[in-house]
C-alpha cells in the first residue's frame, strides 16, 4: 500500500535536515509523526519516526545529565573593588586576609596551604573591598583557573618575603611562571601592587628597597603577624582610582551610609545611571563639597571623592 504522503510532510522533512540542535530536530520528528496518515502503508515509516524520536530523546537526555563543574575562579566582583592576593608560597597570603577579613584562610608553616580561592569582605571606611586568597605559584606550579581571575581583578596585590634572601629569585620566578600562560606583569603595572611583608625580620628593609629599585610597581611594606599595615586600606583605595559620591534627597540630611562608589573622572550623569536609568531624565543637580555648598551644575560636571549631589527630577 503506497504511503500517500501530503506535500507538508515534505516540507517538514527539508527543515528537519537544516535542523541542528537535538531539541528542534525531536520537535520536527514529532510534526511528522502526527502529519504521517495512518495506516499499513505508513507503518514502517511510523516506526522508524519513533525509533529516531527515542534515540535522540536519550542523547538529550545524556547529554544535559553531563553538567560542567563551575571553576571555583569564577568568582562575582562585590563591594568596590576586586583584590587578589597572588605570590610565592609562604609568603603571608593567608594570614593577611584572616586579619583584614573575617575570612577563615589556613596560614600553617608549609607552602600551598591555600588550595582554593577564599573570599573576605574588608572594610574601608564607609565601603568594602572583595579581597581573595589564592594558591602559591612557584617555578612547577601555577593553578590554570588562577590567570582568569588575574585578568578580570580590579587589583593584584602580588605579596612576598622580604624577610627571605631570595625573595628576589621568587618573584622572577611568579613572573616567568605567568608568561607560561601570556600573562605578564608589565602590562599590567597599572593594576599591580606589591606587598613587602614581614617587614619586622632583620634586613627586610633593605630588601624592600632593593625591590623598589628593580620593579615599576608601587611597593608596601607590612607585617601581618605583628599587625604593621602601613596604611595599607588607604593606598589600595588610592591604585583603584575610584571616588565615592553620597546622596541627598531634597530638603533632607545627605546619606552617608552607602556611597555611590565611581571611577576617577567620572560626572553627574554617571552617578545619575550608576543609581538608576530613571535619573538619566534628570532636570538638573546640586552639589556641596568643601567648596561648593548647593551649587546647581549639568550633567557633565566633573565629580570628586566626597561630593554630595541632589539630584532634581
Amino acid at each position: 500500500m503506497p504511503a500517500n504522503l501530503p506535500p507538508q510532510y515534505y516540507e517538514k522533512e527539508k527543515e528537519l535536515k537544516q535542523a541542528k540542535t537535538l531539541e528542534e530536530k525531536i520537535a520536527i520528528l514529532k510534526e511528522l509523526l502526527a502529519i504521517m496518515p495512518k495506516h499499513k502503508g505508513t507503518d514502517k515509516l511510523q516506526a522508524e519516526l519513533r525509533a529516531k524520536i527515542a534515540k535522540l530523546s536519550k542523547m538529550k537526555s545524556k547529554k544535559s545529565s553531563v553538567r560542567k563543574t563551575p571553576s571555583p575562579y569564577e568568582i562575582k566582583k562585590e563591594g568596590a573593588g576586586q583584590l587578589v592576593l597572588f605570590g610565592p608560597p609562604n609568603s603571608g597570603k593567608s594570614l593577611i586576609i584572616s586579619s583584614l577579613t573575617h575570612a577563615e584562610s589556613p596560614s600553617p608553616e608549609y607552602p600551598f596551604s591555600t588550595l582554593k580561592p577564599i573570599i573576605g569582605m574588608m572594610d574601608y571606611q564607609d565601603i568594602q573591598f572583595q579581597i581573595i586568597d589564592t594558591p602559591s605559584i612557584d617555578k612547577e606550579f601555577l593553578d590554570k583557573g588562577l590567570v582568569h581571575l588575574l585578568r578580570q581583578a580590579d587589583l593584584l596585590l602580588l605579596v612576598v618575603d622580604v624577610g627571605e634572601d631570595d625573595v628576589v629569585e621568587k618573584i622572577e620566578a611568579v613572573r616567568d611562571k605567568l608568561k607560561e600562560k601570556n600573562f605578564y606583569l608589565e602590562e599590567e603595572k597599572e593594576k599591580i601592587m606589591i606587598i613587602a611583608n614581614k617587614i619586622d625580620k632583620p634586613n627586610a628593609e633593605e630588601r624592600t628597597a632593593i625591590l623598589e629599585e628593580l620593579y615599576p610597581f608601587p611597593i608596601i611594606p607590612i607585617s601581618a603577624k605583628e599587625k604593621k599595615w602601613d596604611n595599607l586600606k588607604e593606598k589600595i583605595f588610592e591604585n583603584l582610582k575610584i571616588i565615592r559620591v553620597y546622596l541627598k534627597p531634597p530638603g533632607k540630611p545627605p546619606s552617608r551610609e552607602e556611597p555611590v562608589v565611581l571611577k576617577k573622572g567620572s560626572k553627574v550623569i554617571d552617578a545619575a545611571e550608576a543609581i538608576h536609568k530613571d535619573f538619566l531624565n534628570m532636570k538638573y543637580a546640586r552639589i556641596w563639597n568643601n567648596e561648593l555648598h548647593g551649587l546647581r551644575v549639568e550633567r557633565e560636571y566633573p565629580l570628586k571623592d566626597g561630593d554630595i549631589l541632589e539630584f532634581h527630577l
